[in-house]
Formats: C-alpha cells, structure tokens, sequence
C-alpha cells in the first residue's frame, strides 16, 4: 500500500518509468489518489488508457449482490475510470455491510473496537454472479478471486458463467504454495502475485 500523500506522485512516476500493471483495492484507502497519477500520466501523453492494465478488489463488507455494482462504480469514480481491466474478490470472507458514507473504506474482521465487522452468510455464488452483470455491463473486462484455496475455487468452478481469469496470492519464497498454482494453472487460471518481495 502506497501513502495518500505520496500515492498519486508514485503511480505517475511509476508509468513514466515503464509500468504498466496497477493493483489496487478499496480497502488500500488510496484508490483516487491511484487514479490521480494515472489520470496525470495519460493527460502527459505517456500513455493511453488502454496501454495500462488497472485491477482493483471488493472489499468484504460488500460482498451481497446488492452492494456490488455500486462499489464497483464508487471504485471506478474513485479512480475516474470508465472500466476496470480486473475486479477481483479480495477475501473470500462476507462481512456484515458498513455504509461507505458511515466508514470507508470499511472494515476488517478484526476490527472489534469499531462492532461492525461481523461475518455474514452471504454466499461465494452470490457474489460471483452480481460480479458477472458487472462484466456483462462493460464496468470491468476480466473479474478474479484473491487469497482462495483451492476448494472454494473447484466450488466456484462448478457455477461460474464467466471463469475467474486470475487468482491474486500471497507469493514469495517463504510461501510457494506450489499444489495450489499447479491446479489453478491445470484449470486455466492466471496467477499473479502480492508480497513476492
């Protein structure tokens, strides 16, 4: 996660540099700032929109189908994008819903002080299928999954209209989780990593 007061300035330069891949999400608390530098590096003529690949990730509070497409929107007015390349479900864990107006970005399920971050029985599938309007909407390209195992995924794969295309995992040498890849790789599913370094 990249600081609010130097977010802006190192995505830009991070473009000017040669990047070309930003991962976000609404719970890094920094999305319009992102999109700040981004905006700056396309107004500059470094690059155009689609020359940058950009994915962001729901937050658990939000995982009801009614709330998806509106987070989804609030993320691409934060960023001031019209579509997302990559919107991942960043937890396979359901919070109880926190108003963005009341706390954003919401909570984690640690957060016992706030008494909001209770656990919610709303299922994978509902979800996945709020995500999969959004696609059919034009609001994002490619919808994922962050930090599944690999039998919530086999479980997805058995209702998904649209496959996840990517898997986003914790990955570095202390952790190479190599079962995990070779069965996600075995069903066509891209892999990327978070914390490899």
């Amino acid at each position: 996660k990249v600081g609010k007061d130097t977010c802006a300035d190192t995505i830009y330069n991070a473009i000017k540099s040669g990047y070309r891949l930003i991962d976000g999400a609404q719970d890094y608390a920094n999305e319009k700032e992102c999109g700040e530098g981004v905006r700056r590096a396309i107004a500059d003529g470094i690059i155009k929109r689609e020359e940058i690949f950009i994915t962001s990730k729901l937050w658990n509070t939000f995982h009801a189908k009614e709330h998806v497409e509106p987070m989804l929107k609030r993320s691409l007015a934060d960023w001031g994008l019209e579509y997302f390349d990559l919107f991942l479900i960043h937890f396979p864990i359901a919070q109880k819903y926190v108003d963005p107006e009341v706390r954003y970005p919401p909570t984690f399920v640690n957060d016992i002080e706030k008494n909001i971050a209770y656990f919610q029985n709303t299922p994978i599938s509902e979800t996945w299928g709020a995500l999969e309007k959004c696609v059919e909407a034009g609001l994002v390209k490619n919808i994922g999954i962050s930090n599944f195992n690999a039998g919530l995924i086999r479980d997805l794969l058995t209702y998904a209209k649209i496959r996840p295309a990517v898997l986003q995992i914790e990955h570095h040498p202390y952790l190479t989780q190599p079962d995990l890849i070779k069965y996600v790789q075995s069903e066509g599913i891209a892999i990327t990593a978070y914390s490899s370094f």
